[in-house]
């Protein structure tokens, strides 16, 4: 195979080389019935025109010519895979060029800016195309592409949704890279925070990966002692602790009010010793919420003000759990495992939690003093 042209003779080789770019730009524009082996031949004399003639507006028709067929739909795996790899190409390409020299296509910046949005709407449908795009967006990310990163910013409530979002549909190497993702996005509003929290606490992410999002939440914080440039990075401290404290409760709002209408019902155990009703959750859901409750531990336990953490950590117990009569078994082990690595000689317990923590204290212990040997899964949280 010749090269199509050189630099001595591309002068004179203009005018074929022309009628070569008005022919692979109108294949591609109508290039519905193309098969994977034609398209990456195309793709390639692409590739290679602009590299012969970097020609802004040639270059363009060439990318817009491309970005046309890609927006084509029901488009094959492999066929869609070589678009992606052609534009993560030229994208990087530019990426290398000093800023000074830095073109940015229109087109490339309209396909970069898409992709969040078409990775939320792929959802589980193909993990092996979502995985590719998340590796495009990724690169983008890190690299701070403003297009990429408003976009990125719109869908993020699609992507992390915690009922049908991209981020709980997905294979765990997938779902990691998203975790990571958290840390570029420009801004975590409190929505947001709230999906992040329901997405640790259901279980649809691992307890390892919950345990990373967290820490990646805490290093977004003004806790966590780095210095940004730009103060909207960060979380706002209320904002922080109120995705902190959600987390650890293992429940929303609106759970917890469901269970406060259950009586008489195996699952809800109570002793005349106290007047906190116990929950008792699956083993697997409780294992889970304690794993993830070891990770928000461990982000109060970092705050330099220790005393500070525990006084928001029981006024929001006061707020939001003193008072129900209903409490999930984990709940009610997790606050009290939280709390006591925080207690220490310079923190006050107030007199509102005092009661509430030895109802939930009585509650615990006699339920399990009264295990029976034949409840292995409950056995196991002993």
């Amino acid at each position: 195979m010749v090269s199509l042209a050189n630099a001595s003779t591309l002068q004179k080789d203009s005018s074929w080389i022309e009628m070569i770019r008005k022919f692979v730009t109108k294949t591609l524009e109508d290039g519905s019935r193309l098969n994977s082996k034609q398209l990456n031949r195309l793709l390639g004399v692409s590739w290679r025109l602009m590299q012969i003639q970097p020609n802004r507006e040639a270059t363009e028709t060439l990318i817009k010519a491309v970005y046309t067929l890609y927006q084509q739909r029901g488009l094959l795996l492999p066929v869609r895979t070589l678009l992606l790899k052609f534009f993560s190409k030229i994208y990087q390409k530019e990426e290398l060029r000093s800023y000074r020299l830095r073109y940015r296509s229109k087109v490339l910046s309209r396909w970069l800016a898409g992709l969040p949005l078409q990775l939320s709407h792929l959802g589980s449908r193909n993990p092996e195309l979502s995985t590719q795009l998340i590796d495009i967006i990724h690169t983008a990310a890190a690299r701070a592409n403003k297009e990429l990163l408003k976009s990125l910013q719109t869908t993020a409530p699609r992507i992390y949704d915690p009922q049908e979002g991209t981020v709980v549909v997905l294979p765990a190497e997938s779902q990691k890279r998203l975790v990571q993702l958290v840390y570029f996005l420009p801004s975590l509003p409190t929505d947001l925070l709230s999906r992040l929290s329901r997405c640790c606490i259901m279980g649809r992410l691992s307890s390892s990966l919950s345990a990373m999002l967290i820490g990646i939440l805490h290093m977004r914080s003004s806790l966590s002692g780095w210095k940004y440039s730009v103060k909207d990075w960060l979380i706002t401290d209320v904002d922080y602790f109120s995705f902190l404290f959600s987390t650890l409760t293992g429940f929303s709002k609106e759970e917890l009010t469901w269970l406060q209408n259950l009586r008489g019902v195996p699952h809800v155990i109570q002793t005349q010793l106290s007047p906190v009703l116990l929950y008792l959750t699956d083993l697997d859901q409780f294992l889970h919420h304690w794993d993830v409750t070891e990770a928000v531990c461990h982000s109060l336990l970092v705050i330099p003000a220790r005393s500070q953490s525990f006084d928001i950590l029981q006024s929001a117990i006061s707020k939001h759990l003193v008072g129900l009569t209903v409490i999930p078994d984990s709940t009610a082990g997790c606050v009290f495992g939280v709390i006591c690595k925080l207690l220490d000689h310079t923190c006050v317990v107030s007199e509102t939690l005092l009661p509430f923590l030895a109802s939930c204290c009585y509650s615990l212990l006699y339920f399990l003093l009264t295990l029976e040997k034949g409840e292995a899964e409950h056995l196991k949280k002993r």
